[in-house]
């Protein structure tokens, strides 16, 4: 039998960092459709059975072909049948499919796949959350695969089973959002469509909503946050619509790369029913809600706005004053959506006078918040300056916030660019391990690298875990246990055969741009974890329903607090940290 060992948590002083990590290679895949640019990386997650979510997209065209390559070879779905996208046919431009698979940790296998034959996916807004069954909730934006359609999807699950989602516009060629619910065995339960205006000031507005963000809290409630610019429609248990009426659009034309629109945050009951909104009252040149947590009863977002007038804008009652730069927000809400706090991190101008920020993660590390990616300028709060850039490029950076307030306790900034991070992890001895990409870094090392800083913020290790030529995107990094990273990146433009850290195999080469995805361990110095910052205190049996479990993400992995069927690790239930051998 099982036995669970609760820990009490206490603190520890700071080490400074000074261990070697060591990268073991465990597998590595290679990711490619026929079209040059249509192959991304998008996101990685844990389900609660202890598998691995993989999301990837790949482009298909007529002309080109509409299959997947796993390391060259054509992947077959669980029916034994090729994998083929939608076959466009009009023009240079091809169509984005989506591919969703379930996959063993320990062998790279799949277990199932699930994927689209038609709809074209933007996969900069495609949020996928582990419910406590094994299953998922994903939440997807798509438009039809080529011109208007009355088909905004159709998704082929592992049992051959087609869901076709229609289309309520058939006269244009719009986005519309989806949640789904996937089984455990990735079958689709039911979904639910978020619609948009497609029209504002006579003009098409096709693209006119951005859900950047979701979570899930401990009922499985869904929280979707980011950004509109128009109205968007849901629709409630009644059957009946409610709806949410941007107000920051004076005089947009539709143009989707126009920066501008509100923030948002919406939730929705377990089944996919809208339950309510929280939005700004207040005008402001644009506003943004990036991404959102959901740990022990409370939600957490980051977002960002700016205003060239510099007026402030509320999110509840709480007011937060802007700059003329993209600053960034982070705010506390009840999962009432009434807010707790709210803090402003400002944005400061590079030598060029111009300022950019890109969020590309957001975690919950104990009572700390990381948020990082991307800046050219800086941060400060009041009257303390936290990082700035070095020239015009962008930079990598991870700030660290108290959980508690909202407040900034620490910063880090690559030093050069190109160069980005994309997820962060607190190691045993101090430091912070920074995962991210150099484009164009000083050090000759492009593709997606692993970077160790020790407590001083001092760089004292980069590891170049994949060299895939020029690489300008890589997935949020999945930071599993006390020693499992795994990784999602897209690279190939300019080197098309992948190598891999400690991996001697030689992969097939790629048709242009492509993704892969690893896993490796770590030793020497590895990822923070209970067993090094608390004691033992009691011994629970494996069936206690005191509450759910959480992973140390803090995503729900069992609702009824049962531990059956968890693999072996460490764990959060009731607020406590525990092991399950």
């Amino acid at each position: 039998m099982k036995r669970i060992y609760l820990f009490l948590i206490i603190t520890l002083s700071a080490l400074k960092a000074s261990a070697q990590v060591d990268y073991s290679f465990q597998w590595g895949h290679l990711f490619d459709g026929p079209t040059k640019a249509g192959d991304n990386c998008v996101l990685m997650a844990q389900a609660a059975d202890g598998n691995i979510f993989q999301v990837l997209s790949w482009g298909s065209t007529e002309e080109l072909g509409c299959n997947i390559y796993l390391d060259g070879e054509k992947l077959l779905d669980n029916q034994g049948n090729e994998i083929l996208g939608f076959p466009y046919n009009s023009g240079t431009s091809y169509t984005a499919n989506t591919f969703i698979a379930k996959q063993n940790p320990t062998t790279g296998d799949f277990l199932w796949k699930l994927y689209t034959v038609q709809g074209y996916v933007d996969s900069g807004c495609l949020n996928l959350e582990p419910t406590s069954d094994g299953g998922a909730v994903l939440i997807i934006e798509m438009r039809q695969s080529q011109g208007a359609s009355d088909v905004l999807a159709d998704f082929v699950s592992p049992s051959g089973t087609h869901t076709i989602i229609s289309h309520d516009n058939q006269e244009q060629w719009c986005y519309r959002t989806v949640i789904l619910r996937i089984t455990a065995e990735g079958e689709i339960s039911w979904y639910r469509v978020i619609r948009q205006n497609d029209m504002i000031n006579g003009n098409n507005a096709s693209l006119s909503h951005y859900c950047y963000g979701a979570t899930l809290d401990k009922d499985e409630n869904i929280y979707i946050c980011g950004n509109y610019r128009n109205k968007l429609f849901f629709t409630n248990t009644d059957g009946k619509t409610d709806s949410i009426v941007a107000h920051n659009n004076a005089e947009w034309n539709g143009d989707s790369q126009k920066t501008i629109g509100d923030l948002f945050i919406a939730k929705f009951n377990n089944e996919g029913y809208f339950v309510e909104a929280l939005t700004s009252p207040d005008t402001v040149d644009c506003a943004f809600m990036d991404n959102i947590i959901y740990e022990d009863g409370k939600l957490y977002v980051v977002g960002r706005s700016a205003d060239t007038a510099e007026r402030a804008f509320r999110i509840g009652d709480n007011k937060i004053q802007d700059n003329k730069f993209q600053s960034i927000f982070v705010a506390c809400l009840n999962t009432d959506l009434t807010v707790n706090y709210t803090n402003i991190i400002q944005a400061t101008a590079a030598s060029d006078g111009k300022h950019t920020t890109q969020i590309k993660n957001f975690q919950k590390n104990g009572d700390k918040l990381f948020i990082c990616g991307l800046v050219k300028g800086g941060f400060q709060t009041d009257a303390t300056e936290w990082i700035a850039s070095k020239g015009s490029p962008l930079e990598g950076f991870v700030l660290s916030l108290s959980a508690a307030d909202g407040s900034v306790t620490n910063a880090l900034i690559k030093g050069y660019g190109i160069t980005g991070y994309f997820g962060a992890k607190e190691l045993k001895n101090g430091g912070i391990m920074a995962v991210g990409y150099y484009m164009a870094g000083n050090d000759g090392k492009t593709g997606c690298v692993a970077d160790v800083y020790d407590s001083d913020n001092k760089l004292i290790s980069n590891t170049q875990l994949v060299d895939f030529g020029m690489m300008g995107l890589i997935a949020c990094p999945l930071f599993i246990g006390d020693n499992e990273l795994y990784i999602q990146t897209r690279g190939g433009k300019t080197v098309t055969i992948p190598s891999f850290y400690g991996c001697n195999t030689t992969y097939a080469s790629s048709n242009y741009w492509a993704a892969t995805f690893a896993k490796y361990t770590i030793s020497g110095d590895t990822f923070l974890s209970a067993e090094t910052e608390t004691a033992i205190t009691e011994i629970v049996e494996e069936d206690s329903e005191s509450s759910s479990i959480y992973n140390l993400d803090g995503r729900m992995i069992s609702k009824d607090g049962k531990t059956n069927g968890l693999r072996p690790g460490l764990y959060i239930k009731g607020g406590k940290k525990f092991l399950v051998k």
